[in-house]
């Protein structure tokens, strides 16, 4: 009896040290963050990159997402690795240079720009299948649509955010991957959810020494 207790202890710790907030806490992704502004300050006054910067996928579950915000909750960059991220220390660093120089859908980042900037890091846990649309946990996992031919994910706080219900924020997810807005609901879509944790702090107040 004893023995079974302490298994089930070592059980519930080894649970504990798996979970993706345990492993990733908020001191955590702060470094990310002291490193993706280190990153965006080097490629502006060494443009060491011509171009978007890929990872080589280490293999892994975890992925990471860098977004740049101005002017409150206005979208200025964002870049995802959705798998094979670890290092994170790597893989941040890429994905804000590339959020804030090469994401073709916004204009680069400039100096004048510093002072009005965010940034967010996220970190994904495995991505799993969803047993329908509304097996995910609004504002605590992001989730993926794919319909073989499309596919976007938009990260687990923009449905806070944006006061999104379940409806509307999967339906945001398929304007985003160019589908229309119920195709989550036909048949044949697949629907993936990750856990996700975040950080986000004012592009200035980010202490790099």
């Amino acid at each position: 009896m004893k023995a079974r207790m302490i298994i089930t202890l070592l059980l519930i710790c080894i649970s504990c040290k798996d979970d993706l907030k345990s492993r990733y806490d908020n001191v955590y992704l702060e470094k990310l963050l002291i490193i993706a502004k280190k990153s965006i300050l080097d490629q502006y006054e060494n443009r060491r990159y011509d171009g978007f910067v890929f990872i080589n996928n280490s293999g892994d579950d975890i992925g990471i997402a860098l977004r740049i915000i101005e002017d409150g909750n206005k979208e200025r960059g964002c870049i995802a690795f959705i798998k094979g991220a670890i290092p994170l220390e790597r893989s941040v660093g890429y994905a804000a240079i590339n959020a804030a120089f090469f994401d073709e859908r916004f204009k680069p980042v400039g100096e004048n720009d510093f002072d009005k900037l965010y940034l967010e890091v996220s970190v994904f846990g495995k991505f799993s299948r969803m047993r329908d649309f509304n097996d995910f946990k609004l504002g605590k996992e992001s989730v993926m649509v794919n319909n073989y031919m499309k596919k976007a994910i938009i990260q687990a706080q923009i449905a806070t955010e944006e006061k999104d219900d379940k409806e509307h924020y999967l339906e945001r997810i398929c304007i985003k991957a160019g589908m229309e807005p119920d195709e989550y609901t036909k048949k044949g879509v697949i629907l993936l959810k990750s856990k996700t944790v975040f950080l986000r702090k004012k592009f200035s107040e980010i202490n790099i020494e």
